[in-house]
């Protein structure tokens, strides 16, 4: 047999049971109701529901009843806007005559120019004006000029008489016054604009040279620049001094200033020259002249080195050297 089966129905006053055995046969029952549970604890707070629609306006009430008047303000009010100008009145009877005289009225415009008037007679001979004076400047009388600050009129011819007072020559028109008080300085005027770049000036003289300053730290070295362009081959020089002719026998002539030439027979070494080498080119050269005076030389010890000196006859040296002896 199967396990029994209850169900339950329950409504406000009762609690019907429905019992069903193994074998599906209902039993039923009704029981009391129990007592009431307890109170189970508060559901969380439902999301808020929508704004409903704005509802009808009402209908307008009745007016009041008008209150009392309240009593006299003691403070003024606004004054009004002005109304409008009213018509212009009738002229009143003319007053009678004021015994009092009026202001004067103010000054009417210039009146048109009239016409010119007729010319009139010459008058008697002015002052001819001639400038600042100068000395070297003849004047006549009626010369008028400017001297030292004032004016000046001839009354006589005069040259090179400066003017002043008193003078024979001249009388003064307008002295120079006397300086007048320095005025106030006036407003600083408004800053002018902004002139043009004058000319650069010239440079200044060189001033003193400053002390050396310490010497900074050497910099690191450079790379080497790639090598430049061979230059162009420059000019061929002038030709040079000929120099010493040094060989074993006297060369073929004719011999010329400056030939020197060194024989080494078996008689031993002779330092041979022309005179003309020596400051007689008037003189023909002799070939084979050996003119001691004018020349020194020396063999070292082993005999094989001739060191020799060369002079001119004023004890100039012209040529010194060394000649190696076989």
């Amino acid at each position: 047999m199967a396990d029994p089966v209850a169900i339950l129905d329950i409504d406000e006053t009762e609690v019907t049971v429905t019992v069903l055995d193994g074998d599906g046969v209902t039993v039923d029952g009704v029981g009391a109701v129990g007592p009431p549970g307890a109170i189970g604890a508060t559901g969380p707070t439902g999301p808020v529901g929508a704004t409903g629609p704005t509802g009808p306006a009402g209908a307008t009430g009745p007016t009041g009843v008008t209150g009392p008047t309240g009593a006299d303000s003691a403070v003024p009010g606004p004054t009004g806007a002005t109304g409008p100008t009213g018509s212009i009145g009738a002229t009143g009877p003319t007053g009678a005559a004021s015994t009092v005289a009026g202001p004067t009225g103010a000054t009417g415009p210039a009146g048109a120019t009239g016409p010119t008037g007729a010319t009139g007679a010459v008058g008697p001979a002015g002052l001819e004006w001639r400038g600042a004076w100068d000395a070297g400047t003849a004047y006549v009388a009626d010369d008028a000029v400017s001297y030292g600050g004032s004016s000046w009129f001839a009354i006589v011819p005069s040259t090179s008489e400066a003017p002043a007072d008193p003078s024979d020559f001249w009388q003064a028109m307008a002295l120079e016054g006397s300086a007048g008080a320095t005025g106030p300085a006036g407003a600083t005027g408004p800053t002018g604009p902004v002139g043009a770049t004058g000319a650069t000036g010239p440079i200044g003289a060189t001033g003193p040279a400053g002390a050396t300053g310490p010497q900074g730290t050497a910099g690191a070295v450079g790379a080497t620049g790639p090598t430049g362009p061979t230059g162009a081959t420059g000019p061929t020089g002038p030709e040079g001094d000929p120099g010493i002719v040094v060989q074993d026998a006297e060369p073929a002539g004719p011999h010329d200033t400056g030939d020197l030439w060194i024989d080494t027979n078996e008689d031993g070494a002779d330092l041979l020259m022309p005179r003309a080498f020596l400051g007689a080119p008037t003189s023909a050269p002799a070939a084979g002249d050996l003119v001691a005076s004018q020349v020194s030389f020396s063999l070292n010890e082993a005999g094989d080195l001739l060191t020799f000196t060369v002079k001119y006859s004023d004890g100039t040296t012209v040529k010194t050297g060394t000649v190696a002896l076989v």
